[in-house]
């Protein structure tokens, strides 16, 4: 049970609850914000009453979490190819969410004539999504390896998270609660990955 909250464990669990009770904070202190339709981005648009904040104390900070797992993963686990590719594309994940907090979306975030740190921030909030989905994969089948057997949900989870994705792209009034239920999927999918390399690479008490 210790090993469940500590070690490696412990820093994407911290990133999820940062980013949650962040949003949280923030969407209560947004008059008629709506997490069921509005895009998480939207606290920190530009014109928002809390963006000046969010962006750097949520957005930005609860990647560094993420940063230091990928960094621990890395001293701890071999060397192959598959799991250094997939730590450096959630490294890449971690970093294009904070590019896309540094350089914030149009108010909204649905603009029709945008401005550059809009066009940056979808940008880099897409590839950050794909980057984080290919090094879950990656890692995932990596431990697989060690392991001697490939988990069937490493090629369920990305399918359900670009479904997801479309959710949050075409169906406006879900697009909040699609963008959610994929970050919740991703955090849920780095956690349990956390877990097996927390149980691969701490020695077992006599």
């Amino acid at each position: 049970m210790t090993r469940m909250f500590g070690g490696v464990v412990a820093l994407p669990v911290l990133s999820c609850a940062w980013l949650a009770v962040g949003v949280g904070v923030a969407g209560a202190m947004y008059p008629g914000y709506n997490h069921l339709t509005q895009f998480i981005s939207e606290l920190g648009a530009t014109g928002s009453p809390v963006g000046s904040w969010v962006n750097w104390w949520v957005f930005f900070a609860c990647e560094v979490p993420v940063l230091v797992f990928v960094w621990q993963a890395l001293r701890r686990l071999p060397h192959s190819g598959l799991l250094v590719a997939g730590l450096v594309l959630l490294a890449l994940y971690a970093l294009l969410l904070m590019a896309a907090a540094v350089f914030p979306c149009d108010f909204g975030c649905r603009a029709d004539d945008p401005t550059t740190s809009h066009q940056i921030h979808m940008l880099t909030g897409v590839s950050a999504y794909l980057a984080g989905l290919a090094g879950l994969l990656a890692v995932s089948l990596g431990l697989g390896r060690m392991e001697q057997r490939i988990p069937r949900l490493a090629f369920v989870l990305p399918v359900a998270s670009v479904l997801l994705l479309g959710v949050s792209g075409t169906m406006p009034d879900y697009a909040g609660l699609g963008q959610r239920l994929n970050e919740g999927l991703i955090y849920a999918w780095m956690i349990a990955v956390a877990v097996r390399i927390e149980r691969l690479t701490t020695p077992s008490l006599p």
